[in-house]
């Protein structure tokens, strides 16, 4: 009888911590994504000088997501070429971090996360309020400082 007890109460322990397990999994929702970002970027130029790279750095705030940092890095394209690449991590303050790829200058596209954005899904697009150019510290190297708006969905 007592081991019984003892079987049973193993079977409802292990129900309920699946239970849990369950419950804990939580559903994807999609949500509007908004934000301003104050970015800067060293290109880097060839002795003709055709963009060969691009560096970005910056800061803003998103909703969701509060205070963040965002760090890239790219291929430009130059005239009459057809490639534009630039992968970046944006990293909320508490450290969660999503990773985002933009093969088209007009789309970034959310391609998965950390902590909460894990799974994060999404695309938004950067409406540039600033983009000036300046001379960099060197040769072959221009400055480019950007403010923008984003505006997307994001799932996770």
């Amino acid at each position: 009888m007592i081991a019984k007890k003892h079987l049973i109460l193993v079977a409802v322990g292990a129900c309920v911590l699946g239970l849990v397990g369950f419950a804990s999994q939580k559903k994807q929702v999609e949500r509007p994504l908004k934000g301003i970002m104050q970015l800067t970027g060293v290109i880097t130029l060839s002795s003709d000088g055709i963009p060969l790279s691009l560096v970005v750095d910056g800061a803003g705030q998103c909703d969701p997501g509060g205070p963040v940092t965002s760090l890239g890095i790219g291929v430009l394209p130059y005239e009459g070429a057809e490639v534009f690449f630039v992968k970046a991590t944006i990293t909320a303050a508490n450290g969660d971090q999503l990773f985002t790829e933009a093969a088209d200058p007009a789309l970034t596209v959310i391609t998965g996360g950390t902590g909460r954005f894990e799974g994060a899904s999404g695309s938004f697009t950067i409406v540039y309020t600033k983009l000036e150019y300046r001379d960099g510290p060197f040769p072959g190297i221009l400055i480019l400082d950007m403010e923008g708006l984003t505006e997307g969905t994001i799932t996770y």
